[in-house]
């Protein structure tokens, strides 16, 4: 089993909300989420956050890639697949219901990079969508980090030898495309950063390919500037 460590960096180019289950906790609707729940508690993105996004991405870019995908996200139609088809590299990766195989991914929590950071208030009202003019008693806030904000996290990738080549692509290329899809309430913008940890990986070819190679020198830094 080889095991491939990335350390990941996510920025904030916009306003960024990961909400969580404590509105009001801060005097707003929607509460940044953190380990507990403390207003003098450090705002973090869980692991199963960036997961589940990175899940959606890969099947898209699974597909692009002519990888075989099991459609569909309830359990039913996924089982249903795989007794049908057998399983595929993004449920090997990601996990899948009622199998011993447990996910090839583990993803940590991200947290600040630079802890000393004015979070602020963004209020909103809702639109009726047929009228477009706004909905009585729905104005509500949001609790937000401000555009430039760094998180930090870990993404652990434990694969056999013959499938890591083809699982580093795919995972490599659905971090580059979450730059496009967007990360938190709203779809919010975010860059990427990518390092590998081990950096003798790098000379193995059987696992580190060409195009793996290429994506990690694009996400070897931010590749825009940050406007605050």
């Amino acid at each position: 089993m080889t095991r491939i460590r990335l350390n990941v960096y996510l920025r904030a180019d916009e306003p960024l909300t990961i909400g969580w289950g404590y509105p009001g906790l801060t005097g707003t609707d929607i509460s940044l989420f953190r380990f507990e729940p403390s207003i003098t508690a450090k705002p973090v993105i869980p692991g199963s956050t960036v997961k589940g996004v990175l899940r959606t991405i890969a099947t898209r870019v699974a597909r692009i890639l002519g990888l075989k995908v099991c459609d569909g996200v309830a359990p039913e139609d996924i089982k249903q697949c795989i007794r049908s088809s057998g399983s595929d590299l993004l449920l090997e990766m990601f996990g899948a219901p009622d199998t011993n195989n447990p996910s090839a991914l583990r993803i940590s929590p991200f947290t600040l990079v630079e802890t000393d950071i004015q979070l602020y208030t963004i209020k909103h009202v809702s639109l009726n969508r047929r009228s477009l003019k706004a909905e009585e008693g729905a104005l509500y806030s949001e609790e937000v980090v401000p555009p430039c904000t760094v998180f930090k996290g870990e993404i652990v990738l434990e694969c056999n030898k013959g499938k890591c080549s083809k699982m580093l692509e795919l995972l490599l290329l659905s971090l580059l495309e979450l730059e496009y899809y967007g990360l938190g309430r709203n779809s919010r913008r975010v860059s990427v950063k990518i390092e590998v940890a081990d950096k003798g990986l790098l000379d193995n070819k059987e696992i580190v390919s060409d195009l793996s190679r290429k994506i990690l020198a694009i996400a070897s830094d931010f590749r825009k500037p940050c406007i605050r």
